[in-house]
């Protein structure tokens, strides 16, 4: 009888917790595997809180400098919309499909707040 495709010749043996295992297996990595991805986690969670909380912050400055409203109702606008840009930013790094990806997802949001925020005047004030 032909091996197929997921056959092997290899003799298989049972393992303690009941599963298969065969003879040529490789056995999982080591711990290092494991390191890394606790550590891209702990870089995500970075960029959630204290990048969410930066972008948040500057979106409401610039906000505020953009849109044509009196000062105090620009400012409690850009404050209530602000908890969903925090959000937006803690779904999208964990959404990301690698930490580069969610780390420049939200640097160039805050460098182009910051941007505005920076050479905009506030002429309102």
């Amino acid at each position: 009888m032909p091996a197929s495709a997921g056959q092997t010749d290899a003799p298989e043996t049972l393992t303690k917790a009941g599963g298969i295992r065969t003879a040529g297996a490789k056995r999982p990595k080591p711990d290092d595997e494991g390191l890394r991805y606790r550590i891209a986690v702990a870089s995500r969670s970075l960029a959630a809180v204290a990048g969410g909380y930066l972008l948040a912050n500057l979106f409401v400055l610039a906000f505020r400098r953009v849109v044509p409203m009196e000062v105090r109702d620009a400012s409690q606008l850009a404050l209530m919309l602000s908890f969903i840009v925090f959000a937006l930013v803690s779904v999208w790094v964990f959404a990301a499909r690698d930490s580069y990806r969610a780390w420049a997802g939200v640097l160039i949001p805050v460098a182009l707040c910051g941007a505005l925020v920076w050479f905009l005047p506030d002429v309102r004030a």
